[in-house]
């Protein structure tokens, strides 16, 4: 899958969790979270 497909399906996907209409649970809320913030956060090292 090309970077461009995937940030399009990471996109989609945070889209459907957002319009969402019912409460998730806190536990998922909290797995979401982490996942989200995994995948949106650069790591590389500075310098």
């Amino acid at each position: 899958m090309e970077l461009s497909n995937l940030d399009t399906e990471f996109d989609m996907a945070v889209k459907s969790i957002n319009d969402h209409k019912e409460p998730f649970p806190a536990d998922t809320l909290l797995k979401l979270y982490a996942y989200y913030k995994k995948a949106t956060n650069d790591y590389s090292r500075p310098g």
